[in-house]
């Protein structure tokens, strides 16, 4: 019997969208404060195979039995249990589909080829990119990457900050890089609009010309190549946050994907969508002593009231 416990940080890609999709730079944060808790086995671990002890609903058992037989398919010879004892706020965008798929690929792979280490063999990525394909349809793969490599130089990573990340989807491995811990300014504000990243996806590559693909992958690969010029020369603040800001929302605006935009919302601060469906949550650029929250009623198809997430301890 072989018994494994998976404590894997939340995600937030902070700038990049689409352009991590043709091989351009993307940058994120991993945030050790939430952490998505699971236990998986070779033996049965609870009365069904695979069980959410925050959600024992059937439809949601379901959903999940479904979700883990598509990565499972992948090795039709291995049979894996799994309970997941603490997932991620479902509102949150922190990655509860991708936290989940790297842990059962990570233990399935483990058990088939115990001498090898996952992150270092193009074989761990190409079924990992297998899986992305069967459960929404493709993706660049960046969360399930960040996301591992937290994991693995966990213990070297201290304390409950954010830790900033580039990738950049290649051939064969990914280019993965820890920048360092980032006290990440601002919150995160769910606006409880659901966006469904196979939707998205789908739109944008059924639905954009070519040029019009490479156009947005090549101005979302200058936004983050902007951020971490500054990010490299020490001249990240908030004065330069708000430009790019600002510029990513113009380009978001133009490419007819996101719910959220098109309800023309306007916002007495800096801020900026975040998701593959620009719209289920803001990164914003205030404080909770705004007055603006004082008359504020949320958003009409959202959560109301101003209920920020705090990307770190403190």
């Amino acid at each position: 019997m072989t018994t494994k416990s998976y404590q894997i940080p939340a995600k937030v890609l902070l700038f990049g969208e689409y352009g991590i999709l043709s091989h351009y730079l993307g940058v994120a944060v991993t945030l050790p404060k939430y952490q998505y808790h699971l236990t998986i086995s070779t033996e049965k671990l609870s009365k069904v195979p695979w069980q959410d002890e925050s959600d024992l609903s059937q439809e949601n058992t379901h959903k999940l039995q479904q979700f883990v037989s598509r990565i499972q398919s992948l090795y039709p010879q291995k049979e894996v249990y799994g309970l997941i004892h603490k997932p991620f706020p479902k509102d949150g965008g922190f990655g509860n589909s991708s936290a989940l798929l790297y842990a059962v690929h990570d233990f399935l792979f483990r058990e088939t080829y115990p001498d090898k280490d996952p992150l270092k063999d193009p074989l761990f990525w190409e079924g990992i990119f297998k899986a992305l394909l069967s459960v929404q349809g493709g993706g660049s793969g960046y969360d399930v990457a960040i996301q591992a490599h937290h994991c693995q130089i966990d213990r070297e990573l201290k304390g409950k900050d954010p830790f900033l990340w580039t990738y950049t989807k290649t051939t064969s491995l990914p280019l993965v890089q820890c920048q360092g811990s980032y006290q990440v300014p601002g919150y995160l504000l769910p606006t409880g609009i659901y966006s469904s990243t196979a939707k998205a996806l789908k739109i944008f590559r059924q639905e954009k010309t070519q040029d019009q693909k490479d156009f947005y992958a090549l101005e979302q690969n200058k936004l983050a190549q902007r951020f971490m010029n500054l990010w490299d020369q020490s001249l990240l603040d908030e004065s330069q946050l708000k430009i790019l800001m600002n510029d990513s929302l113009t380009l978001a605006k133009t490419q007819g994907i996101a719910s959220f935009l098109e309800q023309d919302k306007s916002l007495p601060f800096p801020f900026k969508t975040l998701g593959s469906g620009y719209g289920d949550m803001l990164w914003i650029l205030t404080s909770k002593d705004d007055v603006f929250w004082k008359t504020w009623q949320g958003f009409p198809m959202g959560s109301q009231g101003f209920n920020p997430i705090s990307f770190y301890e403190g």
